[in-house]
C-alpha cells in the first residue's frame, strides 16, 4: 500500500478522534459515509454503548454528542505499532483517558478499532467496529496524575513505549498496561 494512502486513513481517523475528544460533531461528516454502520463490543461494565448504530446522524449522536455530555478531558491515542491495513480495513489498538463530568471520576480504557474505508472516491468510513477490552474507573483524586501525562504525549498517534512511560505507576493501571 502506498504510504500516501496510509496517511489519508490516519488523517480521517485523527479527524474522528478530534470530533469525539473535543466535542465537534460537525467533523464526522468528513469521517463517515451517510449510511455508515457502527458496531460496539463492550467487554466492561464500566461504560455502555448501543451494540449497533446506523447512519451518520445516529453515529454522531452516540460517539460525540451523548459521549460529550457525559465525559470531558478526553484523550484518545491510537497505538502506532498496532496499525494494520488490508483492503481498506484499518485496525489499530487504542487507549483513552477521560473524566466523568458529573462526578469527576476517571475512566481509562483500551481496545481496538476496525475501520472499513470505502472504495468510493470520497474514501470515507463505511463501517467501524469499536472493541472495548478494558475500562477502569479511578477516583477523581488521580485526575492530575493521569491527565497531565496524557496531555504531553504525541496526539492522537503515539507509540506504545511512550504511553507506557507516561502512564502513572498506579496499581489500578497494571491491567491497562499489561493489555497494551
Amino acid at each position: 500500500m502506498p504510504n500516501s494512502q496510509l496517511q489519508n486513513y490516519k488523517a480521517i481517523i485523527s479527524r474522528y478522534i478530534q470530533a469525539k475528544d473535543q466535542n465537534r460533531p460537525h467533523l464526522l461528516s468528513k469521517v463517515f459515509s451517510t449510511n455508515a454502520q457502527l458496531q460496539m463490543q463492550v467487554n466492561s461494565e464500566n461504560i455502555a454503548f448501543p451494540s449497533q448504530t446506523h447512519g451518520l446522524q445516529d453515529i454522531t449522536q452516540v460517539l460525540v454528542k451523548s459521549f460529550g455530555q457525559s465525559y470531558e478531558n478526553i484523550y484518545t491515542f491510537c497505538i502506532e505499532e498496532s496499525v494494520t491495513v488490508q483492503n481498506g480495513l484499518v485496525k489499530c489498538q487504542w487507549l483513552v483517558g477521560m473524566s466523568e463530568r458529573e462526578t469527576g471520576s476517571l475512566r481509562i480504557g483500551v481496545g481496538d478499532y476496525h475501520w472499513q474505508f470505502s472504495k468510493r472516491a470520497d474514501g470515507l468510513v463505511d463501517s467501524l467496529m469499536i472493541k472495548i477490552e478494558q475500562m477502569l474507573v479511578l477516583n477523581a483524586e488521580h485526575q492530575d496524575a493521569l491527565l497531565y501525562p496524557l496531555e504531553n504525549l504525541p496526539y492522537p498517534w503515539c507509540s506504545r513505549q511512550k504511553l507506557l512511560e507516561q502512564l502513572p505507576n498506579l496499581a489500578a493501571l497494571q491491567l491497562i498496561k499489561s493489555t497494551l
